[in-house]
């Protein structure tokens, strides 16, 4: 979860090059060059608020690490004001791994690491009551500790006229990421996407489909989890 606020980054920095090699099954596959920006899409959006003449802030969590660092002197460049602590040790900063085929076709695998420990502390109530718009980013936003964070910035334009956006970017706001709500999904369906598998699937068998979901966000314990990583290459 991120959040942006204006007063009236662009994130990307100094692109990085390296070699990157996958390993697929039993064989290498060696891609070409890569290229490393910040980014994120409160970030991207408040930079380009910065690049037209707003006076921004960006709050975030990233980790004390070259990552973090980097990401901080990149939407600082732009003009974003980002204050927010960084965060001691583990979980990592963020990263998203983003392989693109010569045919355009694009695949992406994300850690979402230090960026989930933004919480109510890392929020100035008094640079978002003086700002005119700010913007959440929901993603993640269905946990406890979450909805605490954003209603201490709702709070705060409550208490002046500044503007408040969330965009509900978390599946969870629509169909909940409890076992219960998984499983009546997977038995149900869902309208315009997920047809119902009620009757198709042994009840045994959804219940595994459910664990497996939820194992990856992480949500199962680590011993009900699958021993096979499908995270990445």
């Amino acid at each position: 979860m991120a959040v942006s606020t204006s007063k009236s980054g662009r994130a990307d920095g100094v692109a990085k090059r390296t070699p990157l090699v996958a390993s697929v099954g039993t064989r290498n596959a060696e891609a070409s060059d890569t290229t490393e920006r910040s980014g994120g899409s409160v970030a991207n959006t408040i930079a380009i608020a910065a690049a037209l003449g707003a006076d921004t802030g960006y709050v975030g969590k990233v980790s004390d690490d070259r990552l973090g660092g980097s990401f901080t002197d990149s939407i600082r460049s732009h003009g974003v004001a980002f204050t927010t602590p960084a965060l001691a040790g583990s979980p990592a900063t963020a990263r998203c791994l983003i392989m693109v085929t010569p045919d355009g076709e694009r695949t992406m695998s994300t850690f979402l690491g230090a960026c989930t420990a933004l919480g109510p502390d890392d929020i100035e109530q008094d640079d978002v009551a003086g700002s005119k718009v700010s913007l959440i980013e929901g993603y993640l936003a269905d946990t406890e500790h979450a909805r605490r964070t954003i209603g201490k910035i709702i709070d705060a334009t409550a208490k002046s006229d500044a503007k408040v956006g969330l965009t509900l970017s978390d599946a969870g706001w629509r169909y909940g990421h409890e076992p219960a709500a998984i499983y009546a999904t997977i038995v149900e369906g869902r309208p315009n996407g997920m047809p119902a598998f009620g009757g198709r699937i042994p009840d045994d068998q959804v219940w595994q489909l459910v664990a497996y979901v939820r194992s990856l966000s992480s949500l199962t314990p680590k011993s009900a989890r699958p021993g096979r990583d499908d995270h990445g290459l």
